[in-house]
């Protein structure tokens, strides 16, 4: 199923707003990470520069251009932005959140073990 991204704000990288919201990082048309902020702009400067080539687990790899737009949305009361940032990441997993990633850390650490590549 494709998302419907209709209702919000698309713009790329480069012109990212500098206001509080929630914002969608894309790569072509997948959502690939889910965030907050209370600057969009600077944050996702950060993610350029902090992500490129730190994360390598599996064939996963988040780099600078693992993400080309984003879709964004105002809101500017930080408790019901990182309420939005909590509901949105279950509702949509994307690949290249933390939490996501520990799991799947886990997993292949998991599946390691079974094959008696780390010891436990």
């Amino acid at each position: 199923m494709k998302e419907d991204w209709s209702h919000m704000d698309f713009c790329l990288l480069k012109d990212a707003p500098s206001i509080p919201g929630i914002y969608f990082l894309m790569n072509d048309i997948e959502l690939v990470y889910i965030g907050q902020s209370k600057n969009i702009r600077r944050r996702v400067s950060e993610h350029s520069g902090n992500w490129n080539c730190q994360l390598i687990l599996g064939n996963e790899k988040l780099e600078e251009d693992s993400f080309d737009g984003l879709y964004y949305f105002e809101c500017d009361y930080k408790p019901e932005r990182k309420e939005y940032e909590k509901m949105f990441i279950e509702d949509h997993a994307p690949k290249f959140n933390f939490d996501n990633w520990c799991q799947y850390y886990l997993k292949i650490i998991a599946e390691m073990q079974r094959n008696h590549v780390v010891e436990g």
